[in-house]
């Protein structure tokens, strides 16, 4: 059995083709995972297009799982009729009770049906002609909720099409993912269009309330409809998340934690946050510039000046000379290769692609051209360069500015600015770079009195700098990658320098948010203020300025404590319950209507705890299921509903999409199925297609039979 590639798409022209074909590739694509029903199930999410669900033949046997032919009929008149409609108060629900008399908590009984029809026949390109079963006053207590979520309706061009789906997250809203050997921060958009969610993890609460980095299954995108709406969720401690209405968040009702519907959620509700996120792997202790700078793929040459390991031994060199005579023709394009060879020799050194073939000591390092400018080729993930980035996120910039990295450019490095009176601060800049050996100067005559310019005029360290993702400009900062993978004490020495340089304020939201993940890798959860309307605002050191958006964290709750507005609107049982596990919970501010991003949204598959953790800040958020059970069954009796509603329109039928995010086959029928797939690659299980005239015959005989 392989893992499935991705979510399965089917195009067939009838049922019985279109359901046969999602269940081989299934059989093929499908991933097995445990599920809450004691016994595993390949699994995968899936798209299945019927272009003309009316035409014959329209009955395929082997999906009839009704314990005899005239079931299908039964289900049929169950759906549309409401036949079974008196076992309500034992099973919970009909579809038909759900989608013809809806009831709501205050008693009020709603037709959707009849609503759709009388929509369409007002304005049949409407977009809101649907009907939802989802209760979850109800649903959310039983063992067994309603598989179908929402129908969809519209006429198109004479023809009514409808749609069984489910929605998800804004494209830029960020997960965050273990991809690569590495934890990542990424917009779950891109997610999706870069595939990084294969071989993937992702951070998922499970029933003990454990957080456990559990693998990504899927990650599933979906077309939203013009008139669609994205939510915007906002909680009190400035997190925040973008989602469709019925993606559902985790509150806490009745003793219990239960996801709720966007759509459901009110003012006031808490909501699950997580409240420590456990590391994936051993944190990285020493990075490598060499290999840091290879990896980046970035251009660490440029009319020769290029990145070399300095201070090689002479005998290590001419060991390499087949090999150096290799790189600078076809890595380089040297011309004069037998001097370049002779000059490595004789000025020992290297280019920095044989890093790894030199030995590595206190001597050797990392020069851009000039021995004079130099790095180790090793820098500790310690406290000390944690306080670096921290304080040049806040104060520091790129000498030079926007110029490109290259020769022409004269003035390199990097550079901070900070007060006058912070010695503190100035002894900590002098300290590390003293440390790794690399010269800086104490500018005090170029600017405001009350300003200090401290520069560090090496071109190894601003390229370090840029290939950590260290050169954007204020409003675009980001928390760089690499501490998410760092050990403790570069993250509190990161968080220790951005504090000292900017008191946690930004005019970035996205690196407020990423400090906010930063604070969880330390079992730490923070509280934030966010505006995001252009105003003036007052920086904690006294400077003013009008910005279109600002953050600030006020608040950093140490480990063992959980955030006030716990106790303040739940019971001392919660706060229990938080301290006891790696959740707490937060508070809804807001939820308000905003545009998307862009015409899609995703969602991402974790079994088996079907959760993973997104948005800004740091929010659990539910991921969508729907079931092979009974799926030919349902195709069939929502087909049989399309055409009713076509009729009273009196418009042809269209196609029908049936959209599945868990579409699987219980350990239980794994005979069944491997049996049957083999069938349908050889071709044998046409035998099982019927018109509905010949079923119609079958079915008669059957009830002539059990009578």
């Amino acid at each position: 059995m392989q893992l499935y590639r991705g979510p399965i798409f089917i195009r067939a022209k009838t049922l019985p083709s279109a359901w046969e074909t999602s269940i081989a590739e299934l059989w093929s694509n499908g991933i097995i995972i445990e599920t809450e029903y004691d016994q595993k199930s390949i699994d995968s999410p899936v798209v299945i297009l019927v272009e003309e669900p009316l035409s014959e033949p329209r009955i395929h046997l082997k999906g009839i799982m009704a314990g005899s032919p005239k079931g299908l009929f039964e289900y049929v008149d169950e759906v549309i009729e409401g036949i079974h409609d008196h076992l309500v108060e034992k099973f919970g629900y009909t579809y038909h009770e759900r989608l013809f008399t809806y009831k709501t908590p205050c008693g009020e009984i709603v037709n959707q049906i009849e609503y759709i029809i009388e929509k369409l026949r007002k304005a049949p390109y409407s977009r809101r002609a649907q009907a939802i079963t989802w209760q979850p006053w109800k649903d959310i207590k039983t063992e067994y909720p309603p598989c179908l979520q929402r129908l969809w309706f519209r006429v198109v061009n004479g023809r009514l099409i409808l749609h069984a789906h489910m929605r998800s997250l804004d494209y830029k809203e960020p997960v965050l993912i273990y991809h690569d050997g590495e934890v990542e921060l990424v917009p779950i958009g891109e997610v999706y269009e870069e595939g990084l969610w294969r071989n993937s993890l992702a951070p998922s609460v499970g029933e003990d309330l454990k957080i456990k980095w559990m693998p990504i299954t899927n990650c599933i995108k979906h077309e939203l409809e013009r008139d669609e709406r994205i939510y915007e969720v906002v909680l009190l401690s400035g997190r925040r998340i973008r989602l469709t209405k019925d993606h559902a968040l985790y509150t806490y009702r009745r003793g219990k934690i239960v996801p709720v519907p966007t759509i459901e959620l009110k003012k006031g509700d808490l909501i699950l946050i997580p409240r420590r996120i456990p590391r994936p792997a051993e944190p990285v202790k020493i990075i490598n510039i060499p290999s840091l700078i290879l990896k980046s793929k970035a251009i660490h040459r440029s009319n020769r000046s290029y990145l070399r390991i300095i201070n090689v031994n002479r005998d290590e060199i001419k060991k390499l000379k087949s090999v150096l005579y290799d790189i600078y023709a076809k890595l380089y394009k040297m011309k004069n290769i037998r001097s370049a060879v002779w000059n490595a020799i004789n000025y020992e050194y290297v280019p920095i692609e044989l890093w790894k073939e030199v030995q590595n000591n206190a001597r050797v390092r990392v020069a851009f051209f000039s021995k004079h400018n130099t790095i180790p080729v090793s820098i500790p993930l310690d406290e000390d360069f944690g306080y670096i980035v921290g304080l040049w996120i806040a104060d520091g910039s790129i000498r030079g500015g926007r110029k490109p990295f290259n020769k022409k450019r004269k003035v390199f490095g990097i550079q901070f600015s900070i007060g006058r009176d912070e010695e503190y601060i100035l002894s900590r800049v002098k300290k590390f770079f003293s440390k790794i050996g690399v010269n800086i100067y104490v500018n005090k005559a170029k600017i405001k009195d009350s300003e200090v310019i401290i520069e560090v005029p090496s071109k190894p360290i601003e390229f370090l700098f840029r290939i950590l993702g260290l050169e954007a400009y204020s409003p675009k900062r980001r928390v760089p990658k690499i501490a998410f993978n760092a050990t403790d004490e570069f993250i509190e020495g990161m968080l220790h320098g951005h504090y000292n340089g900017d008191k946690h304020c930004s005019t970035s939201l996205e690196l407020v948010s990423d400090l906010q993940y930063l604070c969880l890798l330390l079992g730490k959860v923070t509280l934030a203020y966010i505006y995001e309307k252009t105003r003036k605002v007052t920086f904690p050191d006294g400077r003013e300025a009008v910005v279109s958006s600002y953050g600030r964290i006020y608040s950093i709750i140490p480990e063992g404590k959980v955030p006030s507005m716990v106790g303040k609107h739940g019971t001392r049982a919660l706060v229990k319950l938080s301290l006891n596990s790696d959740i707490t919970f937060d508070v809804v501010k807001e939820i308000r209507e905003v545009e998307p991003t862009c015409n899609y949204v995703y969602d991402l598959s974790v079994p088996p705890y079907e959760n993973f953790i997104g948005g800004y800040g740091g929010i659990v958020v539910h991921n969508s299921n729907d079931a092979l059970k009974a799926a030919f069954m349902n195709m069939y009796a929502f087909t049989e509903l399309q055409r009713r509603i076509a009729k009273q329109l009196g418009v042809e039928v269209g196609y029908y999409m049936h959209i599945a995010d868990s579409y699987h086959i219980y350990e239980s029928d794994w005979k069944w199925a491997e049996k049957f797939v083999e069938q349908i690659r050889k071709g044998t299980s046409r035998k099982y297609w019927r018109t509905t005239g010949e079923f119609e015959k079958i079915a008669k005989i059957s009830r002539r039979k059990q009578d």
